[in-house]
């Protein structure tokens, strides 16, 4: 008689293995049945874990996530050395980097259990975006101003004239004039 082949759970009653089970010594012909495995094999189907169903003495399929979205809630052990476990904290990671602007990876302390999980970054509402789309803008135009502070100092030394930078002494004033209309705008977006 030939060995039967067991599968065997981990600690979370996910498949882990597959081996021959070890004759008893003792009684020819007879196997050792550790207490966390069957002879039922899973059905191995691409995409999900399989996890023992002792009450059914099943294995039941349970999906991989296949996207951050679909990790979203999740909590997959940052102790756990299982291959499962592993294998899911990788597809994790990998996920949330080809999303990075939508996702983002969150992790349980001491207390909740010290896990991997996966959030939704929440998107900026529409003042967000307008009062930061402002401060670029003002960021922009005092870096102009900081680029032709050269011509209010040759003016004030008397090396050049008014006259010589009007059209960048009009530019400038413009460039306040609109950094003080922005600034407002963001004072009442905020309100």
């Amino acid at each position: 008689m030939t060995a039967p082949i067991v599968f065997v759970w981990d600690s979370d009653y996910f498949f882990a293995y597959s081996q021959e089970a070890q004759e008893d010594i003792m009684n020819k012909g007879t196997y050792l049945m550790p207490p966390n495995c069957t002879e039922v094999a899973p059905a191995f189907e691409e995409g999900n874990h399989y996890r023992w169903n002792e009450e059914n003495k099943e294995w039941e399929a349970v999906p991989i996530p296949k996207s951050a979205a679909e990790f979203v809630g999740v909590q997959v052990s940052h102790k756990s050395q299982t291959l499962r476990d592993q294998e899911l904290r990788s597809l994790l990671q990998k996920y949330v980097s080809e999303d990075p602007d939508h996702y983002r990876v969150v992790r349980g302390t001491e207390e909740e259990g010290l896990y991997w999980s996966v959030e939704e970054i929440p998107q900026p509402t529409e003042t967000e975006l307008k009062i930061q789309a402002a401060k670029t803008e003002i960021a922009q135009l005092k870096a102009k101003l900081n680029e032709t502070d050269y011509v209010v100092a040759k003016i004030a030394e008397g090396v050049s004239t008014k006259e010589d930078y009007a059209e960048v002494l009009e530019d400038r004033q413009e460039w306040r004039g609109r950094i003080n209309e922005l600034e407002a705008e963001i004072q009442t977006l905020e309100a």
